[in-house]
């Protein structure tokens, strides 16, 4: 027994010796490397390497410790960052004097706003240059911590998340990392919840686009090999427009979860037109869904085509505003039920009467 436990710690030990012996050969390896690639010997690139890693520790508390200032600037109606121009019509010219006192809003072209985030990105993105750099001298990030443990403390990490994050997409990030979280706020760093609601309503607008389209280009007596074209292409444009709707309110309840009630209404109401035109879709929808269930009346059509009609509606209806009494006073409602009934009837009727025939 004792020799059995012998054995297995020396075979630990090798393991061990062997594991060590291997890291030393990857480094030497990665030394080799970064010498021919910046054309040096590889004694002169450890010296390089050694020395440019003093910087190490000041580059962590900078970054521990780092808080975005704003600074008195002479503000531009043009940012030479942003390549947006201000507007300068006597209205607008009211909002841009408001905005050179403004302290954080959430209009997209506040220049301002624009001004602080610049400047925001411009000490972010020095800082996650030297971070970059830094990481570059060590061949692995675990040989990064094992000399720098700071590096891979939680406290380090979370700040480099903040600092990197730019609003991501993801709600569990802005509830996490967002303007409002307690590391974000002892960054000081300008919020950039206008852009991140400016992006969240792009693919509402698209889809906007192409309902208008779909509607200024309605047919009103499509033929019937057109007709279950014009509904497939219906149904996926009101699955799109019910799916990103709720992605965006979802997203400016997110965002907007400290502001006033009334700040809320303004960016829910901002999608009023859209409703709209999403229920004129529906309505468009139905109209040909109509026609297609008058013409199915007399032909042969397969049962699932109607359960997938039926299950789309019953699905999709609850999320568009005023869909239930727009589908409810449909005539194709009461026609796709009888006519479900009458294929579910002859359907089971059928085989009845083959086992009759048979016997």
């Amino acid at each position: 027994m004792t020799s059995k436990r012998r054995n297995t710690e020396q075979e630990m030990k090798l393991s061990k010796e062997e594991d060590f012996w291997q890291a030393e050969l990857k480094d030497l390896i990665w030394l080799e490397l970064q010498a021919w690639h910046a054309d040096r010997t590889p004694m002169e690139q450890d010296c390089y390497i050694c020395d440019a890693r003093k910087s190490v520790p000041q580059l962590l508390v900078d970054i521990l410790n780092y808080r975005f200032e704003k600074k008195p600037e002479q503000f531009s109606t043009q940012s030479s960052d942003s390549g947006i121009h201000l507007p300068t019509t006597e209205n607008e010219a009211v909002v841009e004097e408001i905005c050179e006192s403004c302290s954080g809003c959430l209009w997209l072209f506040c220049s301002t706003c624009i001004e602080h985030e610049n400047a925001a990105l411009r000490e972010i993105e020095t800082l996650l240059s030297r971070l970059d750099a830094a990481e570059s001298l060590y061949p692995s990030s675990r040989a990064f911590a094992e000399q720098y443990p700071l590096y891979k403390s939680a406290e380090f990490l979370n700040r480099v998340k903040i600092i990197g994050n730019n609003e991501d997409l993801e709600d569990y990030e802005l509830h996490r990392y967002g303007h409002w979280s307690p590391e974000a706020q002892s960054l000081n760093l300008p919020s950039y919840r206008p852009a991140f609601l400016f992006i969240s309503r792009i693919p509402l607008d698209v889809i906007h686009e192409f309902l208008r389209m779909r509607l200024e280009t309605k047919l009103d007596k499509p033929s019937a090999l057109s007709l279950r074209q014009l509904i497939k292409e219906l149904k996926e444009g009101l699955r799109l427009a019910v799916l990103h709707k709720e992605r965006y309110l979802q997203h400016v309840n997110t965002a907007l979860c400290e502001e006033q009630n009334e700040v809320l209404e303004t960016f829910h109401n901002s999608i009023l037109s859209f409703d709209e035109s999403v229920k004129s879709v529906l309505g468009l929808y139905l109209n040909y869904l109509e026609q297609w269930v008058y013409l199915a009346q007399h032909e042969r059509v397969q049962k699932n085509i109607l359960e997938e009609e039926w299950k789309f509606v019953t699905s999709t209806v609850p999320h568009i505003p005023g869909g239930h009494s727009l589908s409810g006073n449909s005539f194709w409602y009461s026609q796709l039920l009888d006519l479900l009934l009458n294929i579910l009837i002859v359907s089971s009727v059928a085989p009845k009467k083959m086992t009759d025939k048979l016997a």
